[in-house]
């Protein structure tokens, strides 16, 4: 495998995990919708970062573009 080739493996397999990071970030949102209205019907507010229309605050803990 030449040089050039494994650097194509290398850019695919970054655009993959890419692709799984928004997937997951994605997933990781909804779950914290859910777990915000769960806890505004059951008046509680264990997560203490939902905001009063039951929006989590996300953060980005990995921005790939970064690097």
């Amino acid at each position: 495998m030449s040089f050039t080739e494994k650097i194509d493996v290398l850019e695919l397999l970054i655009k993959i995990l890419q692709e799984h990071e928004k997937k997951l970030g994605n997933l990781v949102y909804e779950f914290e919708k859910i777990a915000c209205s769960i806890d505004s019907f059951r008046g509680e507010s264990e997560l203490g970062n939902c905001s009063p229309n039951c929006e989590p605050a996300l953060v980005n803990l990995l921005n790939m573009e970064e690097f």
